[in-house]
């Protein structure tokens, strides 16, 4: 069977693919592994971010900031443009069709993934103050593979809890965890600039945890065909979703440009230690959203409102509680609290790390109707909305700025952008459930819908 990955058209499936399609678990069944797999992932990170705050000066964390938000920005452009429009496609075929077309999406995401990640590295580089512009340089250099590998990695997990493999997921996970520690280890071991150590790390977890998901995932599910990837009509939707994606991406380098910019790399590290410390309700967010993210985009395709709003308000009130309990327990210093030791940069000031955490939680929500609108193939809408909030982020970060508020520019930009953008997701969600399945806004459908 020919299928075209089109996902304004949810396919159909006959025979073995529609019996194990119907095996697939729900997400409440689904939702431990999923917290186990994104758990996993980001613990790679908070070990990597631990490491950095402990062993670098504030300059060398600032430009490792720098990186870090420069390979977010590469990531952009081969999940937004290629991948994820071929998930939103690939989530109405069954398992095996969608683990069988990891090698292709691959390949075809690295022929854009890899340019992204020279330019978005090199822009970190001249951006840096304080730092040897050869060191600035090398760090740069291994910040590409990090940006490229990256975005691969976090696509083959995405397939695997869409295909009802939660656990394959949270396996590609724990390689990389174990990878990263290793790597941490190792790399002071052999006496590597402390500076190298955060993005080479990070790389070698991503490059070795991919390999293990490809042949995880051809495993899983054996012989057969998959998908046949239309590339021209996901590149319609996807090219909404870049702009969209390149716009928040860019505009979040921007607030940070503008932050080293008003206080100096000095801020920029504060803010990075900061984003560490609130990591975990970030990570709960997605683990929840991994699971529910295939019911959310299938009853948009369906235009199934009850479904798709029972699914979102069972995961905003998750990550709601969650972000609470995190900050009554982490929010202050007492001997229990493990945070100010390991990052003690995010209690420098008073109230940052309660704001980063509220910032942060509020965005999370954002996750839900956009999982909806880009499932039902509306991404000129939802494109829309993220430019002009885009716009709005970097405007009330200059303007946070220019009134003093020093890095708390950081999460009231990002805080009152997060409202903003629920409000106007939420407007065009009520629009798209008024519709027919099939149903584009002018100008959005794919090509021969």
């Amino acid at each position: 069977m020919t299928v075209h990955l089109d996902p304004s058209r949810p396919s159909t499936a006959t025979g073995a693919d529609a019996a194990t399609r119907a095996d697939v678990p729900s997400a409440a069944r689904s939702l431990p592994a999923g917290l186990a797999d994104v758990a996993l992932a980001s613990a790679t990170s908070f070990v990597i971010g631990i490491d950095a705050a402990r062993h670098l000066d504030v300059v060398s964390l600032g430009l490792w900031g720098l990186i870090f938000s420069a390979y977010l920005l590469a990531a952009v452009v081969p999940t937004e443009f290629i991948l994820v429009p071929l998930e939103a496609a690939l989530v109405s075929q069954s398992p095996q069709r969608q683990l069988r077309s990891v090698p292709r999406t691959l390949i075809i995401a690295s022929l854009v993934g890899i340019p992204a990640s020279v330019l978005a590295m090199t822009l970190a580089a001249s951006f840096s103050s304080g730092v040897p512009s050869t060191v600035a340089g090398r760090t740069a250099l291994i910040g590409v593979l990090l940006g490229v590998t990256s975005p691969l990695q976090d696509h083959v997990r995405r397939l695997m809890h869409q295909a009802g493999w939660s656990a394959g997921a949270a396996m590609v996970s724990a390689c990389q965890v174990v990878v990263a520690v290793v790597a941490v280890i190792g790399l002071h071991v052999l006496g590597v600039r402390g500076l190298y150590i955060p993005p080479l790390a990070l790389a070698l977890s991503n490059l070795s945890s991919l390999t293990f998901g490809v042949i995880a995932a051809r495993r899983r599910a054996g012989p057969g065909p998959g998908g046949a990837i239309d590339l021209y009509r996901a590149t319609r939707m996807g090219s909404w979703l870049l702009g969209a994606g390149v716009a928040d991406r860019a505009t979040q380098f921007a607030c940070l440009a503008l932050l080293s910019l008003f206080v100096g790399n000095v801020g920029v590290g504060q803010y990075e230690s900061t984003r560490v410390a609130a990591q975990p309700v970030l990570v709960f967010a997605l683990g929840v959203l991994s699971v529910y993210r295939r019911p959310m985009m299938r009853s948009a395709q369906e235009r199934d409102r009850r479904g798709a709003r029972r699914a979102g308000r069972a995961y905003a009130a998750l990550v709601f509680l969650a972000a609470g309990a995190y900050a009554a327990v982490a929010a202050v210093r007492w001997q229990a609290n493990p945070l100010p030791r390991l990052t003690p940069a995010a209690y420098d000031r008073a109230g940052f790390l309660v704001a980063v955490l509220a910032a942060t939680a509020v965005t999370a929500i954002a996750m839900a109707p956009t999982s909806e609108l880009v499932g039902a193939g509306w991404a000129k809408p939802y494109a829309r909305q993220i430019v002009v909030q885009a716009g709005v982020l970097v405007a009330l970060c200059l303007g946070a700025l220019t009134l003093g508020a020093g890095v708390f520019a950081w999460p009231i930009a990002l805080g009152g952008r997060g409202l903003l953008l629920v409000v106007a997701l939420r407007r065009q969600t009520r629009l798209l459930y008024g519709t027919t399945p099939g149903t584009h806004p002018a100008g959005t459908a794919p090509a021969g819908a």
